[in-house]
């Protein structure tokens, strides 16, 4: 009896799994009839890539040389503007006033205790729990010279 229920649900499994598959191959050959009947051809879609109104490019490649030329244009630009700046700042026609200098130094205070309270619990963090706890030298070590000893002691 066992058998036979077994092997009905056998031929059910493979009944619904080539009902999938024939599913599967229907859509796909639906798929592939709307692409080639209605798609647009290679021809049709040419017009919609975007065209680069540019005098050194032609037909859509891009000149690498061209691209080279302008980027160290915009770099050679950006020099005389930093070196413009420099020349203001030192001239002395740029000045810089700082009107609120003790809520600025508040602020960096407050800035570095952060960073010393993550640090510290940065390092908590690194050490490898052992289970050991940290004494100071010479406090419960036995050795009240907080120093190594050179020999151990003798029974």
């Amino acid at each position: 009896m066992a058998s036979s229920s077994t092997h009905r649900r056998a031929r059910r499994s493979q009944q619904y799994l080539n009902g999938i598959l024939t599913v599967n191959a229907v859509l796909l050959a639906c798929l592939v009839w709307t692409n080639i009947s209605s798609g647009p051809s290679r021809a049709d879609a040419a017009p919609m890539l975007p065209q680069v109104q540019d005098d050194v490019q032609t037909g859509g490649v891009p000149n690498a040389a061209a691209q080279r030329e302008r980027t160290i244009s915009e770099i050679r630009a950006l020099r005389e503007d930093l070196r413009q700046l420099e020349q203001g700042m030192t001239s002395g026609k740029i000045k810089v006033n700082i009107g609120n200098l003790a809520d600025l130094k508040k602020l960096m205070d407050e800035s570095a205790a952060k960073s010393a309270a993550a640090a510290a619990v940065a390092a908590s963090a690194k050490q490898e729990p052992t289970g050991a706890t940290v004494v100071p030298s010479g406090t419960a070590t036995g050795n009240p010279t907080g120093t190594a000893p050179t020999a151990a002691p003798k029974p």
